[in-house]
């Protein structure tokens, strides 16, 4: 049976807002900016039929997730395996002080199509992509037919990437409508136009 999935980034943090690597190891909460976009987008949501919220257990998605279950009084689950990256030695610093300083890993970060590459005590984008498409098989037997999934920039660019998208900006609570059967996840390209056009400014859906 096929199931719509609705994958969303979660809202701004001040790291995000100071040019900073979060990763796994930081958990910063959202900022003024990031609950106001976590407010519009469950004005989004109730445009979509959701059963059930998963979320990456780091506050910034939990925040970002929670906004949309309570408001429909939906099941919030908390998933390890839609964690961030892990960006190693790379964690809370600057993204321009890491370009300076470590230059050749900076570019092979960089570079989506470099699935084996990772910072110093992190994790590649194949590690990451792993975890995401294993959590992808076990919520399609989860017996909800829609959910919406809260994860972090770093899991969104590596399944767009094994999609043949290299998407470097993924803009905060952006969404990506899905479809999944047997196990396979797959870009739609009728994404609810009506919602995207009631809240143009904080929720743009990709389409291929």
């Amino acid at each position: 049976m096929a199931i719509k999935i609705y994958l969303i980034r979660h809202g701004e943090t001040k790291l995000n807002r100071d040019g900073r690597f979060q990763g796994q190891g930081q958990n910063p909460p959202l900022n003024a900016t990031g609950l106001k976009q976590a407010q519009q987008l469950s004005l989004v949501m109730k445009f979509l039929e959701i059963d059930a919220v998963y979320t990456s257990p780091l506050i910034r998605a939990y925040q970002t997730a929670e906004a949309v279950a309570n408001d429909r009084g939906l099941p919030l689950i908390k998933d390890e395996r839609l964690l961030e990256v892990n960006l190693g030695v790379a964690e809370g610093e600057l993204k321009e002080e890491v370009e300076v300083r470590m230059p050749s890993s900076y570019r092979k970060w960089r570079d989506l199509s470099n699935w084996d590459f990772a910072f110093p005590k992190g994790e590649t984008r194949r590690q990451v992509l792993s975890r995401f498409m294993d959590f992808i098989k076990s919520a399609e037997k989860s017996g909800y037919k829609n959910i919406a999934v809260v994860t972090h920039a770093g899991v969104l660019r590596s399944f767009l990437a094994s999609q043949g998208i290299q998407q470097s900006k993924i803009s905060n609570t952006e969404i990506i409508q899905c479809v999944c059967e047997d196990g396979k996840l797959t870009i739609v390209k009728n994404a609810q136009e009506k919602a995207n056009r009631e809240v143009k400014p904080f929720s743009r859906i990709i389409e291929r």
